[in-house]
Order: structure tokens, then C-alpha cells, then sequence
């Protein structure tokens, strides 16, 4: 059974690089803990990409060195916000390969 994290629990509206810092610390020891990790973002209004970025993008480059990685999954995440993630995880995924 995965592990749903609600990220409503940050706010409403998640902003910035600290912000995103922050709660990607929070996350990090969770991700770590499980195997399975549903983001879960239903209440969430809105997602600057600078959050993004410091969040999931950090969150996602130290996984990549893990021998064994969490599966990773996102939920009920607005359009506008899927394509801030998409960019996000593909710059990502670029810069490390």
C-alpha cells in the first residue's frame, strides 16, 4: 500500500525555492522510508515552478543516485501545474544525463 502524502498540509498555494526547500526536507526522510509515495494534491491552488524545481527536482536528482529507488507517483494535480512538474521533471532528467 503506498504512502499518500497530501501536500495541502503546506498550503494552499506553494511558492518559492525555500518554501520548496523545506518541505522537500520534510518529504525526503518519507520518500526514503517507503517504497511506494503518492503526491497527493487535491487542495492545492497553485504551484510556482521555482517550488517545483527545489521540491521534486532536488528531491528527484538525489534519488537518481540511490541503488534502489521509491516509486513515485502524482495525484490530482491541476493541468496548469502537471505541465510545470512535466517541465520541471524533463530539465531535470537533462541535466543529469
Amino acid at each position: 500500500m503506498p504512502t499518500t502524502i497530501r501536500m495541502a498540509r503546506w498550503g494552499p498555494v506553494l511558492f518559492g525555492r525555500q518554501h520548496g526547500a523545506r518541505v522537500r526536507d520534510e518529504l525526503s526522510a518519507i520518500v526514503h522510508a517507503s517504497p511506494d509515495v503518492v503526491f497527493d494534491f487535491k487542495d492545492v491552488e497553485n504551484m510556482s515552478l521555482s517550488f517545483a524545481d527545489e521540491c521534486f527536482g532536488e528531491l528527484l536528482h538525489a534519488l537518481a543516485s540511490e541503488p534502489v529507488r521509491p516509486r513515485l507517483r502524482f495525484a490530482h494535480v491541476p493541468p496548469d501545474m502537471q505541465a510545470s512538474l512535466l517541465f520541471m521533471t524533463r530539465e531535470r532528467a537533462r541535466a543529469t544525463a
